[in-house]
């Protein structure tokens, strides 16, 4: 199985930011296993080139760069397990 490769385009990172992002870290390794998946958090104050190239107009967006197709989505990510089965990450069956 390839790597799960994240970007997360953010408009500043905060407390609120960094709380989501733990989060869906702990739920990312619930269900791939540490080492399986990789996020890139993209501060879009900081790095707007990264969002123009990537066609991103609007923050919070997460973005499944890995496996394709590159799937966007757009909004806050406080439900880890809904943007589990968004990205294709519902539990497999063993």
């Amino acid at each position: 199985m390839s790597k799960l490769q994240l970007g997360l385009f953010v408009a500043g990172i905060d407390d609120e930011v960094q709380q989501q992002l733990d989060q869906l870290g702990l739920a990312m390794d619930r269900e791939m296993g540490a080492g399986n998946w990789i996020i890139d958090v993209i501060d879009v104050l900081e790095e707007p080139e990264k969002a123009l190239r990537s066609d991103i107009f609007a923050t919070p967006t997460l973005v499944r760069v890995t496996p394709p197709p590159v799937l966007k989505l757009i909004g806050d990510i406080i439900y880890p397990d809904k943007i589990l089965s968004m990205v294709n990450l519902a539990k497999r069956s063993n």
